[in-house]
């Protein structure tokens, strides 16, 4: 599947889309793609295979107006973090999940939702 370089935050190379989302593939994630994702806003998820939940920045959360709770530790492949919990609807392309655990950090990128 080839496509051409994007031009976005991500270097990447296309390599699906359609009108509700672009898949891509980096040399420095494993897979991105730009929708319509987090509560009806358009966000950029990073495919994390590792995770096991949605993550994202606490400056991005509040930019979705996603309501915080309980305060929590991870142990991750960086260290300890401490995160919060959220809830949103992810939605991809033509699939919507709804109430799905979210995670909020400081430490990730604000433009990017790591999707589990």
């Amino acid at each position: 599947m080839a496509g051409a370089r994007g031009k976005s935050q991500h270097p990447a190379f296309c390599c699906s889309s359609n009108l509700r989302a672009k898949w891509c593939c980096s040399a420095t994630a494993p897979v991105i793609t730009c929708g319509r994702g987090i509560n009806g806003d358009r966000v950029v998820f990073l495919l994390d295979t590792g995770a096991t939940q949605v993550a994202l920045s606490t400056q991005l959360a509040r930019r979705l107006g996603l309501k915080l709770g309980a305060a929590v530790t991870l142990q991750t492949a960086r260290g300890r973090r401490w995160a919060t919990r959220s809830g949103c609807s992810v939605r991809l392309a033509s699939i919507e999940m709804r109430d799905v655990s979210a995670l909020v950090s400081d430490g990730l990128d604000p433009g990017t939702v790591l999707l589990a």
